[in-house]
């Protein structure tokens, strides 16, 4: 009956009436089929389900390697999650891949499917389905390759031998590829971030003739993996956008945030498809939930298409949702708002010129209350307790408020944000290699007592970051509720940050603002440190105000630029990329093409100056220039009235940053 595909209800109620009855007395391959044929007419009968779950534990060393299959492949295609099952399953198929010489294709592709599908993460058992599966590659069926791809990206198993053979595999079987396997394929390497460039050009070779037979989420999902590892491909993202055109009415509010979100990450400049995106989700805005409204506000401010309706309409319909929910933990649940949700729906109206205070005020709320179960009876931090030493090389508090304070942050000392995994690598790597110090260290031994200080997950109460041998201010916030609310600031563009520089170069004077798209690329340098430098061709819309330009002569006679400027957005490397894009890196910055004179031993940028007010009270920090940075400047002649008056504005301190307390 099942494999006829026929349905009837009598039948099936008495067959599993009967066989729970006698439920002890069937075989294996009779418990597995039973499953099998509930499973493919999509009959959710739990007692009987239950029934075979129980004998089947009780008899799982006889079961075949197809039986455990077929049983585990039953169970999640109905959905049912019965984790005894699955992990007798798990342990019978190791003993059954590690004493066989071959394991069906089908099979090892079925369980790895199965566990993925109910989210089960069973690292021995996708070991031993690896190394299975390697040598036997070629007898797989496209199906079974992007089956088993999504399984373990589904899982975030980076598995690269595996991965790599399968990708060769399904270069091979291309052509018998079906749009279903075509999309699920490119999903799997770019949700595990593998690049494969001639999968990736075998997928589009193979896609482009068949994007009528495309299904939405074939659409969605092909333009979100290219999109996703940066594959550039006008072609196929043609063809795409002409497909998803003629199907929008079809497309599921995820589809379209999925698709606008590739768009838009790719800089796809159709100004139909833009306006067909725009209306098709305003129409389904209400299908949306928070991760939803969060990426597609982002796409379309990074697209700049400006438009009002769209991201007025996903405003209003997370300040409702911002009101009636709680803030989750994580992000496992894309219908539940985040910290990081809230912060990117914020920055996108912001960009956008389109954050109302209602919206504002709604996510301060929300994140307050959040706060609150986080920070519990904490008591407001009165003064400073960490070191005050006076000594350019160690941080120390500048300000003290109830909830934040503003820190000296040294040159050679590391800051990472918790929600940037590059800036992490790079910390990290930094540390290792010993070429910087950790600064939220030195926040967990001078504030241990406030429990933010010990939590990595928010970056120990560090709101900001500056490179490396940048020197100035950061905010540091001694409760949850002062770190998400100068978080909310910073997303809203409602924080003052002003820097001074040295360039190389005579960079024509006047103010102007410099708006640019960086994209972050993790560059290996010698020594082992990955700094992390930006690229210009795709990624976020940056922007940097140049507020005053002075001309200096070097000791040696070159041209140099004395440069205040603050910026409104806050991407990686900002000022430096931007200012080498022009032609004039900055002085010490060797990864921009900078060079570093003897009078001045390390990157000349300084935060000078920062401001703020979370609600405590306005907060506007100037930092003079650090005695080192002062000496170089002082070598260097003014050439023009600007470069005095700058000079004079920004005298060095003697005695290293001043201790301020303000309220």
């Amino acid at each position: 009956v099942a494999a006829l595909g026929i349905s009837h209800e009598p039948l099936l109620a008495s067959i599993s009436a009967a066989a729970i009855r006698t439920i002890r007395d069937l075989n294996s391959m009779e418990l597995s089929s039973t499953a099998w044929a509930y499973a493919k007419l999509a009959c959710l009968d739990r007692p009987l389900l239950d029934a075979i779950s129980s004998a089947a534990i009780t008899s799982m060393t006889d079961f075949k390697a197809q039986d455990l299959s077929n049983t585990a492949w039953s169970f999640a295609t109905l959905g049912v999650k019965d984790c005894p099952l699955l992990h007798s399953i798990a342990s019978a198929a190791i003993r059954t891949i590690n004493a066989s010489r071959s394991v069906n294709a089908q099979d090892l592709a079925n369980t790895a499917w199965s566990f993925a599908t109910l989210d089960v993460l069973h690292a021995p058992l996708l070991a031993a389905i690896s190394s299975a599966a390697l040598p036997s590659i070629t007898a797989f069926r496209a199906q079974e390759l992007a089956n088993t791809s999504w399984a373990y990206s589904t899982l975030v198993c980076l598995n690269r031998p595996l991965m790599n053979s399968i990708a060769a595999a399904a270069i091979a079987r291309i052509t018998y590829c079906s749009p279903q396997e075509l999309a699920a394929t490119a999903w799997s390497f770019a949700r595990l971030g593998v690049v494969n460039d001639p999968l990736f050009a075998a997928i589009s070779s193979s896609a482009m003739p068949t994007l009528t037979a495309f299904r939405p989420q074939h659409l969605a999902n092909t333009a979100w993996s290219f999109a996703k590892l940066a594959v550039e491909d006008p072609p196929l993202l043609a063809a795409l956008s002409s497909a998803a055109m003629r199907t929008m009415s079809d497309f599921a509010a995820q589809e379209l945030t999925n698709s606008a979100w590739a768009f838009a990450t790719l800089q796809v400049e159709d100004r139909t498809l833009r306006a067909a995106l725009s209306a098709e989700s305003l129409r389904k805005i209400t299908q949306m939930p928070p991760q939803g409204l969060a990426i597609t506000a982002s796409a379309f401010a990074s697209w700049q298409f400006g438009d009002r309706p769209l991201l007025t309409a996903i405003a209003s319909q997370a300040m409702r949702k911002l009101t009636e929910c709680p803030l989750a933990s994580t992000s496992d649940d894309p219908s539940q708002f985040t910290l990081s949700r809230v912060l990117n729906l914020v920055r996108a109206l912001a960009s956008a010129g389109l954050l109302e205070d209602g919206l504002f005020s709604a996510a301060a709320a929300a994140l307050e209350r959040y706060a609150g179960s986080l920070d519990g009876d904490l008591a407001p931090l009165e003064r400073p307790s960490g070191p005050a030493s006076g000594s350019l090389d160690e941080p120390r508090v500048l300000l003290a408020q109830p909830r934040l304070c503003v820190i000296w942050k040294p040159p050679g000392w590391t800051v990472s944000v918790s929600d940037d995994d590059t800036l992490a690598e790079e910390q990290a790597a930094y540390q290792s290699s010993g070429l910087g110090k950790p600064l939220q260290a030195w926040i967990e031994q001078a504030f241990g007592g406030r429990p933010i200080a010990r939590d990595p997950g928010a970056s120990h109460g560090l709101a900001q970051r500056l490179d490396r041998l940048t020197s100035g201010s950061l905010l540091w916030c001694s409760s949850y509720s002062g770190y998400f609310a100068a978080r909310l600031h910073l997303a809203a563009r409602r924080v003052r940050k002003a820097y001074c520089c040295l360039c190389l170069g005579r960079l024509p004077p006047g103010v102007r603002l410099l708006e640019d798209r960086l994209l972050v690329q993790v560059v290996r340098a010698e020594g082992g440190a990955p700094p992390s430098s930006m690229g210009r061709s795709r990624g976020q819309l940056a922007r940097t105000e140049i507020a005053a330009v002075g001309h200096l002569a070097s000791p040696e006679g070159a041209e140099l630029s004395f440069v205040e400027v603050r910026i409104h957005t806050g991407l990686m490397h900002q000022i430096r990329s931007h200012l080498s894009g022009l032609g004039y890196p900055l002085v010490g910055d060797a990864m921009y093409g900078g060079s570093t004179p003897s009078w001045c031993t390390r990157m000349f940028l300084h935060a000078r100056r920062l401001g703020i007010d979370i609600g405590d009270g306005p907060v506007d920090v100037e930092v003079p220039l650090p005695q080192d940075l002062a000496a170089a400047l002082q070598q260097s002649a003014p050439l023009d009235r600007v470069a005095r008056e700058l000079s004079r504005r920004l005298p060095a301190s003697e005695r290293g940053p001043r201790r301020q307390d303000g309220e």
